[in-house]
């Protein structure tokens, strides 16, 4: 009868006040724990290595025949390891020697490598090789050659940092561990600032196949962050540390990771610092391709010092524009004259393709938007109440692409954009007015010319309030484009209007108007 089993009995008997089987179960207990204790006792001096070591042994009760000896184990892993291994009777082969190294690095260091071979005094040694003659003596110094780590799994890795740190697992971690694969790891919302972050260090530091990672609305600070990445898998190409505390002093943190190629830090107040320090970390991270620093407040007054003019021009002058980029920098309020002054150096990163400004706003008038007509791409959502549209389409000659969705445009903002277009020459073939309700017919009639005159083959004007009104500029724009959305508005088609439409255009109305042409690969799809 266990030891745990006598003490519950001994609980019952005592809460319904039968003394005779409650002393009885306790004079028991004491005679199985004073077995227990005799025959601890005997193995440990009878056992072949130290029972008080913390991992599975091969505990086989000998007669002691040997004084106990110590090895002393150099591991050559990524970073040496140093242990030491009692035995009381020496194993007779290497690879039960290696057995017991690997398995004590697990258990003290998180780590359980592969031995191929142990070197003693010079001397190689192979797993079935002898060595009892060979560790004779105490002390005995062993180097052990490792080929590659065990690969665990992240929800292993934590079980063994809480066992060795003596931390607490928190449930919601352990599931969430329990479903990730070794290529991602998904640990938002888990509040890793507390004492967690010191069970996860290890977890990240071990996690050799890991790509994605994703840290966001942790509570984390800059030096939580640090704490966390130091010897995090360099490997890392996906990194979300949006919604967290940080500032701009953790990018020395990210730069560890040469390879990333998406970096989000929305949501940190990270302030006009990292658009400072902007050069130096497209410089140090050469496989970026998307850096997301929406509401992070880099719009805030700050001096614009020529060590940071410098920077812009030098990296201008060196960047590879072979590399796209696309830089998030929408929701964002510009202090004073900032957005003027930062426009200035933004030219010269030449690598972008894409620069999102959606909701951008500006204590003045963006004077010199005129600049970013170089870019390659761009996208303007919600950016042009600080520039105008006629100014965008006329410096923008090479737009191919205009998204104008949910940017409350009225009828008489869809005439400017339509008399831009038909007076400069542009290479636009998509416009995207999404959720503009208000354009209504009137919009539709101001924008029929643009449609007759221009390169667009592909709009869409689903949610706009078009109605039965605009039936005609609607049937005589699709023999002029290839793809046209008018889902969502109060539009209906009957059988013969249907019939007159451009068979080889695309066109998707409401459910129940839905026109049987498909077409491969459409962008509303």
């Amino acid at each position: 009868m266990t030891i745990e089993t006598l003490k519950l009995r001994i609980e019952i008997f005592t809460f319904y006040d039968r003394k005779i089987q409650r002393d009885a179960c306790k004079k028991l207990l004491e005679e199985t724990m004073l077995e227990e204790k005799t025959l601890r006792e005997s193995l440990s001096k009878e056992s072949r290595m130290d029972i008080d070591s913390n991992f599975t042994n091969r505990i086989t009760p000998l007669p002691k025949m040997f004084a106990p000896k110590i090895i002393n184990v150099i591991v050559h892993t990524f970073k040496p390891i140093e242990l030491s291994i009692r035995y009381h009777r020496m194993p007779r082969d290497a690879s039960d020697v290696m057995n017991d190294i690997s398995k004590k690095c697990w258990i003290e260091y998180g780590v359980e490598p592969v031995i191929t071979h142990l070197v003693v005094q010079g001397q190689k040694i192979n797993p079935t090789e002898n060595v009892e003659t060979i560790l004779k003596q105490n002390k005995t110094s062993v180097e052990a050659f490792t080929e590659k780590i065990v690969q665990k799994t992240s929800f292993q890795l934590y079980q063994n940092a809480a066992s060795r740190l003596e931390i607490g697992q928190l449930n919601a971690i352990k599931i969430r561990l329990s479903k990730q694969n070794p290529n991602k790891l998904a640990l938002e919302y888990l509040n890793l600032a507390s004492d967690q972050k010191n069970i996860m260090q290890p977890v990240l530091q071990h996690s050799t196949l890991l790509q994605t990672l994703d840290l966001s609305s942790n509570y984390l600070n800059d030096h939580d962050l640090s704490f966390l990445l130091k010897d995090a898998h360099k490997g890392l190409t996906e990194l979300n540390l949006r919604n967290n505390l940080l500032t701009a002093k953790c990018l020395s943190s990210i730069l560890l990771f040469p390879r990333l190629r998406i970096l989000d830090l929305s949501f940190n107040t990270l302030g006009a610092t990292v658009l400072q320090q902007l050069p130096s970390l497209l410089e140090n991270l050469p496989s970026i391709r998307e850096i997301k620093l929406s509401f992070t407040h880099l719009g805030d007054f700050t001096i614009i010092d020529e060590k940071t003019k410098e920077a812009y021009m030098s990296y201008g002058m060196s960047s590879n524009t072979n590399l796209s980029l696309i830089l998030d920098l929408s929701n964002n309020h510009f202090h004073e004259d900032m957005l003027f002054n930062w426009t200035k150096l933004w030219i010269n990163l030449n690598r972008i393709s894409k620069l999102c400004l959606s909701n951008i706003s500006s204590d003045t008038k963006w004077e010199n938007f005129s600049l970013l007509s170089d870019l390659p791409n761009f996208s303007s959502k919600k950016t042009l109440r600080l520039c105008g549209f006629q100014q965008l389409v006329t410096l923008k000659p090479i737009l191919n692409q205009l998204d104008l969705s949910c940017c409350d445009l009225k009828a008489e903002h869809i005439d400017i954009i339509a008399q831009s277009l038909k007076e400069t020459t542009t290479r636009l073939g998509k416009l995207i007015l999404h959720c503009n309700p208000r354009i209504g017919d009137s919009g539709v009639y101001y924008l029929n010319g643009a449609i007759l005159q221009s390169k667009i083959n592909v709009l869409d004007i689903s949610d706009c309030g078009v109605t039965n009104d605009s039936k005609l500029e609607i049937l005589q724009w699709t023999h002029y484009l290839k793809e046209i959305d008018l889902t969502e508005n109060n539009l209906v088609l009957n059988d013969q209007e249907m019939e007159s439409l451009n068979p080889s255009t695309y066109v998707r109305l409401s459910p129940k108007r839905v026109i049987s042409t498909v077409l491969p690969n459409t962008p509303f799809d």
